[in-house]
């Protein structure tokens, strides 16, 4: 019995019986988990969607859907109603998610489930919604918030809608992740692209290729990759090449029918990121002719490299933000989504709202960095809100 009581005073030291931080945190978690339960990827993301603009009805908002189906609203300030809105994104699609991995698992220090992080920054959204509803932010201008329904680095990205519209372009643009609290991104561009290999059985080729299709696709494939990991992208390393995937496939026979190779580019130069496409777009085509297959190159994903100097201000009140919270600062190079709207002239940003893991089984997320998350979060759109 007595080390039964001890054990009980054990827990709770370790935070067993430890209440949440507000309720608002609750809340916040809770639409996140049920979120990362709803399948994804699908088409449109219509549950995903329902689920998130049942909730915005509730705060007696008018979410509006997009064609690609992305969910878009916009709160007006009690303050100045009809100013320039400041935007908040995020995305709602999960491409790990998991019939049974995705019901979340709680314990007193993290929240684990397959697809979790992903869920987060939707549901932070909901989670600000709901406290510029109610007053508890204070700011001089609009909010508006796009649920994305489509992948942030599609390349036929959802966001000129707003970009392009005068009556829907934001001040500026705040993209919401789930993690990682604390990471200040600082822009580079980023492509992943695909080439596709197959047989031509209307052409012997002069090349190596004469000596059949399957042993052609497969000598193409490996060629095309060595060809580019041996191009000198920049001597100053502002282009950085990533071979991501290599695969061959016997469709009819035991020698490759067809193949593909991915690739990834990254630089904070549009024009290197540009020559660099095209560079990958002509070693494929070479290795085609000379090995007489057939080669289609595809764009993947695409996230152009932003214009840093529109959002140095951005970042300054971001960082005074966290430093105010005791929020460890990590800055790094790497693509981010926010330079979708810097490269359209608009300042962006964007933050992680918990610590944690990503993991392709499952992600731990520190439930107690949630409020953190939160409350930065708010601090930054009641600074934004209150700039001229």
């Amino acid at each position: 019995m007595l080390a039964f009581f001890k054990s009980i005073i054990s827990f709770s030291r370790k935070g067993f019986f430890r209440k949440t931080p507000t309720p608002l945190a609750d809340r916040l978690l809770a639409d996140a988990l049920r979120l990362a339960e709803i399948p994804s990827p699908t088409p449109m993301e219509t549950k995903r969607t329902a689920f998130v603009a049942e909730r915005l009805i509730s705060l007696g908002l008018s979410p509006e859907f997009s064609p690609s189906g992305s969910l878009y609203v916009r709160l007006p300030a009690a303050a100045s109603p009809g100013r320039v809105p400041l935007l908040l994104f995020t995305s709602l699609i999960s491409n790990r998610w998991h019939p049974t991995q995705s019901l979340s698992r709680l314990d007193p220090v993290n929240a684990c489930g397959a697809g979790l992080a992903d869920s987060l920054g939707a549901a932070a959204l909901i989670a600000a919604a709901e406290s510029f509803c109610a007053g508890r932010i204070k700011s001089g201008r609009d909010l508006s918030l796009l649920f994305a329904a489509r992948s942030l680095d599609d390349p036929e990205n959802q966001f000129r809608l707003l970009t392009g519209n005068p009556q829907h372009r934001p001040f500026a643009a705040i993209g919401v992740r789930g993690l990682s609290l604390g990471r200040v991104i600082h822009f580079r561009g980023f492509c992943r692209m695909r080439i596709q290999v197959g047989g031509d059985k209307d052409s012997a080729g002069s090349g190596p290729g004469a000596k059949g299709n399957g042993a052609a696709v497969a000598e193409a494939l490996v060629n095309t990759a060595r060809d580019l990991q041996g191009v000198r992208w920049n001597g100053e390393g502002r282009v950085r090449f990533y071979l991501r995937r290599i695969e061959a496939a016997a469709v009819n026979g035991r020698s490759p029918d067809e193949g593909f190779l991915e690739c990834d580019l990254e630089s904070p130069d549009r024009g290197l990121l540009d020559m660099a496409m095209n560079a990958v777009k002509a070693t494929a085509k070479k290795n085609g002719e000379a090995f007489g297959v057939s080669i289609t190159v595809e764009l993947l994903s695409f996230i152009p490299p932003g214009e840093q100097k529109h959002c140095d201000s951005l970042l300054e009140i971001l960082k005074a933000e966290m430093k105010k919270r005791r929020i460890k600062i990590r800055e790094e190079e790497g693509p981010d989504p926010a330079s979708l709207f810097s490269a359209e002239g608009i300042p962006s940003l964007s933050l992680g709202l918990a610590e944690g893991t990503q993991g392709a089984d499952q992600d731990c997320i520190n439930i107690g960095s949630v409020e953190k998350g939160r409350l930065l979060l708010e601090g930054l759109i009641a600074g934004l809100g209150a700039m001229p």
